[in-house]
């Protein structure tokens, strides 16, 4: 297969159908999920210092600046990379249930277990990214790329980000969640400080 031809499958297979503009039940979707990560986040941050309420010491302007920038990178591009690119797409995932199971009506045990089974590697391997990314790329933010109870909470958006992509099939759901965890942590609970080695 010449890299033309890749390239070509690559955005017909996974690229396309990700940037769908999202159903009106993916908008729904996407506000279980933060509920969800906030009822499990939330409780975890504040009582092991993940969070703490602290402003990030900028002008407005810079905020507002950092919240788009924080749309396109981390969010965006790590949410491309992992769920769309690391993940198989809901219809591979459908047609491989089918073969399994040999019919459409088994299907369905065999696409929650393949599935899973595919949120939990792609979510280690997102989890395990942190670490890798203050060891050869950022050392000031060690002792929070470090912090145990920060690599749960990775986990806990790897999780539930897979799953709205797996539900989907597209990359606005899990980008968008992953913006409302970033943005207030960094400019309203202390991640700002943080990640620049101050705490």
């Amino acid at each position: 297969m010449t890299f033309v031809r890749w390239l070509h499958q690559l955005w017909s297979s996974k690229l396309r159908p990700a940037f769908s503009l999202p159903r009106p039940c993916d908008w729904g979707a996407l506000a279980i999920a933060v509920g969800a990560y906030a009822a499990i986040a939330v409780p975890i941050g504040f009582s092991t210092g993940i969070l703490k309420r602290k402003v990030a010491d900028l002008p407005a302007w810079r905020i507002a600046a950092g919240s788009a920038a924080a749309l396109v990178v981390p969010c965006f591009v790590e949410e491309l990379v992992f769920r769309v690119l690391l993940l198989p797409t809901p219809a591979y995932l459908q047609q491989v249930a089918e073969r399994l199971s040999q019919n459409s009506s088994g299907a369905r045990g065999y696409l929650v277990l393949i599935g899973g089974a595919a949120i939990i590697v792609n979510t280690a391997i997102f989890v395990a990214m942190h670490p890798l990314n203050a060891v050869l790329l950022r050392p000031e933010a060690r002792r929070v790329f470090l912090n145990v109870w920060f690599l749960v909470l990775c986990g806990v958006l790897g999780v539930t980000a897979g799953t709205l992509y797996l539900l989907s099939g597209r990359v606005w759901g899990p980008t968008l969640l992953h913006w409302f965890v970033v943005f207030p942590w960094l400019f309203f609970l202390g991640g700002y400080a943080k990640l620049r080695g101050e705490e």
